[in-house]
């Protein structure tokens, strides 16, 4: 699995906040997440007589180490102890050796592929021959899905397609965007459909924004 900094992300095809609450990992609180997440671990044999254990690797720079021993001490309190992994620092050479042969079983690096269009990025990252699939997904079924969006050119049935995507990468990726807090997102409220960006200003969001008179 991998912590990516960079995904599809073209806001209107995305699910509403509102539609992302309706799912576990948005729910707030955190409860029944946590309940789900202990159930699937006892059920795969993890407990506190048999611990999972696992490096998560991570830049060696400053931001990657305090965010990486966020993660750390979330997934030991939420867990109860029973996930207890180890931070390993690396250099980014080193990080992009680890990613292109695919030898982590948690790493968070970042990840592009130019411009902000959802074809590039999924064919691309998600995609089962994608050249930047470093995770190794292999999934015909989101194959198919991406092959479905590229060949539609009417553009709310494409957005339409391409939200369902976004849906079921949801349940069955194994890739996430962690929390960032670089920036802040305000805006008055006079403004409406303004999504914000997950960490990177490309500005594509303002295609949708608009303001009352």
């Amino acid at each position: 699995m991998h912590a990516s900094r960079g995904r599809c992300a073209c806001s209107s095809t995305t699910p509403t906040q509102d539609e992302y609450r309706g799912h576990l990992e948005w729910k707030q609180p955190k409860d029944d997440a946590v309940k789900e997440a202990l159930a699937l671990l006892s059920a795969a044999g993890i407990s506190k007589d048999n611990l999972l254990r696992f490096p998560i690797i991570v830049n060696q720079g400053v931001s990657g180490q305090t965010s990486t021993q966020l993660l750390q001490s979330q997934w030991k309190r939420l867990s109860q102890g029973i996930v207890d992994v180890e931070i390993k620092l690396l250099t980014p050479a080193q990080l992009d050796t680890s990613r292109g042969n695919r030898s982590f079983s948690y790493d968070i690096f970042g990840q592009s592929v130019g411009p902000v269009e959802p074809d590039l990025w999924l064919g691309s990252i998600y995609q089962s021959e994608g050249s930047q699939n470093f995770m190794g997904l292999s999934d015909p079924q989101l194959d198919a899905m991406i092959e479905k969006q590229r060949a539609i050119f009417d553009e709310g049935q494409r957005k339409a397609a391409i939200k369902e995507l976004v849906l079921y990468l949801i349940d069955h990726g194994p890739s996430t965007i962690g929390a960032n807090v670089s920036f802040l997102h305000a805006v008055q409220p006079k403004i409406h459909d303004y999504q914000p960006e997950t960490h990177f200003l490309n500005g594509r969001q303002f295609q949708w924004v608009w303001t009352e008179g």
